[in-house]
Protein backbone atom coordinates (compact mmCIF):
# COMPACT_ATOMS: atom_id res chain seq x y z
CA UNK A 1 0.00 0.00 0.00
CA UNK A 2 1.83 3.28 -0.78
CA UNK A 3 2.32 5.87 1.87
CA UNK A 4 1.52 9.10 -0.46
CA UNK A 5 -1.07 9.71 -2.90
CA UNK A 6 -0.96 10.72 -6.51
CA UNK A 7 -1.83 14.34 -5.36
CA UNK A 8 0.97 14.67 -2.89
CA UNK A 9 3.46 12.95 -5.71
CA UNK A 10 1.85 15.78 -8.48
CA UNK A 11 2.25 18.31 -5.63
CA UNK A 12 6.06 17.36 -5.29
CA UNK A 13 7.13 17.15 -9.19
CA UNK A 14 3.86 18.35 -11.42
CA UNK A 15 0.82 16.72 -12.49
CA UNK A 16 1.78 17.03 -16.16
CA UNK A 17 5.36 15.47 -15.51
CA UNK A 18 3.48 12.72 -13.45
CA UNK A 19 1.56 12.30 -16.35
CA UNK A 20 4.06 12.14 -18.56
CA UNK A 21 6.03 9.63 -16.71
CA UNK A 22 3.23 7.24 -16.32
CA UNK A 23 0.93 8.05 -19.06
CA UNK A 24 -1.56 8.86 -16.99
CA UNK A 25 -2.35 4.98 -16.33
CA UNK A 26 -3.29 4.39 -13.31
CA UNK A 27 -2.03 0.55 -13.06
CA UNK A 28 1.35 2.60 -13.82
CA UNK A 29 0.67 5.14 -10.87
CA UNK A 30 0.13 2.19 -8.75
CA UNK A 31 2.85 0.31 -9.16
CA UNK A 32 5.19 3.78 -8.83
CA UNK A 33 4.16 4.89 -6.09
CA UNK A 34 4.10 1.35 -4.21
CA UNK A 35 7.39 0.72 -4.80
CA UNK A 36 8.42 3.65 -4.12
CA UNK A 37 6.59 3.83 -0.56
CA UNK A 38 8.63 -0.11 -0.29
CA UNK A 39 11.75 0.94 -0.47
CA UNK A 40 11.21 3.98 2.25
CA UNK A 41 9.59 1.19 4.52
CA UNK A 42 12.63 -0.80 4.30
CA UNK A 43 14.90 1.81 5.04
CA UNK A 44 12.17 2.51 8.13
CA UNK A 45 12.31 -0.96 9.22
CA UNK A 46 15.78 -0.45 9.66
CA UNK A 47 15.43 2.34 11.94
CA UNK A 48 13.14 0.39 13.85
CA UNK A 49 10.43 2.47 12.43
CA UNK A 50 6.96 1.73 10.67
CA UNK A 51 5.55 4.15 8.43
CA UNK A 52 2.25 5.09 7.75
CA UNK A 53 0.24 7.38 5.47
CA UNK A 54 -0.10 9.19 8.64
CA UNK A 55 2.96 9.42 9.72
CA UNK A 56 4.38 10.57 6.58
CA UNK A 57 6.29 14.39 7.52
CA UNK A 58 6.48 16.20 4.53
CA UNK A 59 10.19 15.45 4.13
CA UNK A 60 9.66 12.02 3.73
CA UNK A 61 6.69 12.68 1.04
CA UNK A 62 9.00 14.51 -0.99
CA UNK A 63 11.51 11.25 -1.09
CA UNK A 64 8.70 9.54 -1.56
CA UNK A 65 7.83 11.25 -4.91
CA UNK A 66 11.00 11.23 -5.79
CA UNK A 67 11.61 7.53 -5.85
CA UNK A 68 8.53 7.05 -7.29
CA UNK A 69 9.58 9.63 -9.93
CA UNK A 70 12.53 7.57 -10.60
CA UNK A 71 10.79 4.49 -10.59
CA UNK A 72 8.92 5.66 -13.13
CA UNK A 73 10.94 7.34 -15.74
CA UNK A 74 12.89 4.14 -15.33
CA UNK A 75 9.90 2.37 -17.07
CA UNK A 76 10.78 5.19 -20.42
CA UNK A 77 13.56 4.53 -22.18
CA UNK A 78 13.82 7.79 -24.02
CA UNK A 79 14.11 9.62 -20.77
CA UNK A 80 17.38 8.12 -20.42
CA UNK A 81 20.57 9.56 -21.55
CA UNK A 82 23.70 8.40 -23.02
CA UNK A 83 24.66 6.08 -20.15
CA UNK A 84 21.41 5.34 -19.62
CA UNK A 85 20.44 7.00 -16.74
CA UNK A 86 16.80 8.49 -16.21
CA UNK A 87 16.32 12.46 -15.15
CA UNK A 88 15.98 11.81 -11.60
CA UNK A 89 19.52 8.95 -11.27
CA UNK A 90 20.80 12.31 -8.92
CA UNK A 91 17.96 13.18 -6.62
CA UNK A 92 16.89 9.39 -6.16
CA UNK A 93 20.54 8.39 -4.81
CA UNK A 94 20.56 11.40 -2.78
CA UNK A 95 17.26 9.96 -1.60
CA UNK A 96 18.76 7.12 -0.49
CA UNK A 97 21.97 8.51 1.69
CA UNK A 98 19.76 10.13 3.63
CA UNK A 99 17.12 7.17 3.89
CA UNK A 100 20.59 5.14 4.67
CA UNK A 101 21.97 7.90 7.12
CA UNK A 102 18.63 7.72 9.26
CA UNK A 103 18.79 3.87 9.05
CA UNK A 104 21.94 3.73 10.41
CA UNK A 105 21.04 6.41 13.10
CA UNK A 106 23.49 8.51 11.65
CA UNK A 107 20.86 11.17 10.41
CA UNK A 108 17.12 11.93 12.53
CA UNK A 109 14.12 12.52 10.88
CA UNK A 110 11.51 15.27 12.26
CA UNK A 111 9.80 12.45 13.63
CA UNK A 112 12.27 10.99 15.71
CA UNK A 113 11.54 11.46 19.61
CA UNK A 114 14.25 14.39 20.38
CA UNK A 115 17.27 12.59 22.55
CA UNK A 116 18.07 13.85 25.85
CA UNK A 117 21.21 15.05 27.20
CA UNK A 118 23.40 13.49 30.09
CA UNK A 119 22.52 14.72 33.39
CA UNK A 120 24.97 16.59 34.78
CA UNK A 121 26.44 16.35 38.62
CA UNK A 122 27.97 18.52 40.35
CA UNK A 123 30.39 18.06 42.28
CA UNK A 124 28.84 18.50 45.98
CA UNK A 125 27.30 14.92 45.51
CA UNK A 126 30.48 13.78 46.37
CA UNK A 127 31.02 16.08 49.30
CA UNK A 128 33.62 18.40 47.60
CA UNK A 129 33.90 21.53 47.57
CA UNK A 130 35.21 24.38 46.12
CA UNK A 131 37.65 24.74 49.49
CA UNK A 132 41.46 24.49 48.52
CA UNK A 133 43.21 21.85 50.66
CA UNK A 134 46.75 21.46 50.78
CA UNK A 135 47.77 17.69 49.80
CA UNK A 136 51.22 18.72 51.69
CA UNK A 137 52.52 18.17 55.28
CA UNK A 138 52.72 21.58 57.22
Amino acid sequence: MALITQAQWEAHVGASRVADLTGSVSARITAALDAASDLLQEYATAAGVTLTAGTMTNALIRRCAIVASHYAADAVPEYRDAQGNGPYVRAFEGVKKELREWADRLQPISTDTPSEGPLVLSDDARGWDDTATSTTDD
